[in-house]
């Protein structure tokens, strides 16, 4: 469930819009189970939470007119969020919350009334799974360390991250195509064994890549959008790394 409320102040060569929302998830039950065959053991309840995740959020973004080619767009965000797990194991039930203030900026140069080009920067932030930062006990040893060794849960609730952008966009009354290349960096990277019921810390993350996506409208009441998209991924301070290719398409909206 979740609800915004934006509101716009324009001028001449600049246009504001600030706004505040908020969202509440209700999970009743969040469980994992000892199975076989898909048959649940008896007393095999390993875990079985209720979660809440709520959060609320402000924001203020300016499109500011710089000349006749330039426009800049500044942004500012603030999130707040309020974590309540109540747990099948005592232990790790509790409450947790976090905020974080995000800054935003892009720039855009016309090149012709159809082209133009932008380049843009702004930090962001996933936020983690309640279990994985208010549970501190394995669900199956009931130890305050996973089989590895490594302490269980108690991670930030927030996960910092960043991104920056260099791109080129085409526009036509029928069609809309940009390329772009990225870079995103990420703080943190956790991983949640399904066999055990704990998060480990994966550690940060570097991910970059190529997109090019394509809105194409024959006519009123009818689009079409094709992206085409290669990302690499590779972990800070390790040798992994991954390659992602992923193509999409969508029927008429």
């Amino acid at each position: 469930m979740g609800s915004t409320s934006p509101a716009a102040f324009v001028t001449p060569r600049t246009e504001t819009t600030i706004g505040a929302g908020l969202r509440n998830d209700n999970i009743p039950v969040v469980g994992l189970y000892l199975t076989n065959g898909q048959q649940q053991y008896a007393n095999g309840t390993l875990s079985s939470d209720h979660v809440v995740d709520r959060s609320e959020y402000a924001y203020a973004e300016s499109r500011i007119l710089i000349g006749s080619k330039f426009r800049l767009t500044p942004g500012l965000r603030y999130d707040l969020f309020n974590f309540n797990v109540d747990a099948f194991d005592p232990n790790n039930s509790g409450f947790a919350h976090e905020g974080v203030l995000d800054p935003k900026i892009a720039l855009a140069y016309a090149a012709s009334p159809h082209q133009e080009f932008y380049a843009d920067y702004g930090e962001s932030f996933h936020s983690n799974d309640p279990r994985g930062v208010i549970g501190g006990y394995d669900p199956q040893t009931h130890a305050t360390f996973d089989p590895t060794g490594a302490p269980v849960g108690l991670n930030s609730p927030l996960t910092r991250g960043s991104g920056e952008e260099l791109g080129y966009r085409y526009s036509a009354p029928k069609i809309t195509s940009t390329v772009s290349v990225f870079r995103l960096l990420l703080a943190n990277e956790l991983v949640f064994d399904g066999d055990h019921g704990t998060t480990s810390v994966g550690g940060p993350d570097v991910r970059q890549g190529i997109e090019l996506s394509n809105f194409y409208t024959p006519k009123n009441g009818l689009t079409f959008d094709a992206d085409l998209a290669t990302e690499s991924v590779k972990m800070v301070g390790t040798r992994k790394s991954s390659e992602f290719v992923s193509v999409y398409t969508a029927a008429p909206s």
